[in-house]
């Protein structure tokens, strides 16, 4: 408010006002969001895990539909390792963020199965320890391959591949797409 010269709050003027004060001045807003958010916001990340809570042990891709009866269209499905470890912008090239990450998603290791690399896989923040999960079978890099614009993705993609994992780079453009499918045993109330 002070930044923008606000004395109240009003949706529309306080829209207005940020349009055109901040927008004016890039390195202005730069300040503004440093002194309201940590500088090094991107080395802390916080990483999702979207998967079971427990271990559930390795089954094979065969085992996770099982036939409902004796219809050819019911299936339900086993408790599965299928887990996404998503890393955001954590700088996991770093032994002091990487070992205290791994430990913590450690126990997770069977089920985790695609990894989001970190950083869009810039080699800047990867180290090749996160992929030291026993059930990952793909590593995804979100960039747009063909502008470079990630610092080293192909050296990342590279140590991928060297350590018997596949990779996907997926991007916003619909030129690739990527689809992973999850679910789980639905009964009718």
């Amino acid at each position: 408010m002070n930044e923008l010269g606000l004395n109240s709050f009003d949706n529309e003027t306080f829209a207005s006002a940020l349009l055109d004060k901040p927008g004016s001045n890039g390195k202005r807003l730069v300040t503004v969001y440093n002194d309201h958010f940590e500088v090094g916001q991107n080395a802390i990340s916080m990483s999702l895990y979207s998967g079971p809570a427990r271990s559930f042990g390795s089954q094979s891709g065969s085992d996770w539909l099982v036939p409902a009866g004796d219809t050819p269209i019911g299936y339900t499905m086993r408790p599965s390792p299928a887990a996404w470890l998503e890393t955001g912008d954590s700088k996991l090239k770093q032994s002091s963020r990487r070992q205290p990450w791994h430990s913590f998603f450690k126990p997770f290791s069977k089920q985790i199965c695609v990894l989001s690399l970190p950083h869009h896989g810039s080699s800047k923040d990867f180290h090749e320890e996160v992929l030291n999960f026993d059930g990952i079978a793909l590593a995804v890099a979100t960039t747009i391959r063909d502008r470079n614009r990630v610092a080293g993705l192909e050296d990342t993609l590279s140590q991928v591949q060297a350590a018997g994992k596949q990779y996907k780079v997926v991007d916003d453009r619909a030129e690739t797409e990527f689809h992973f499918m999850c679910a789980r045993a639905m009964r009718p109330t």
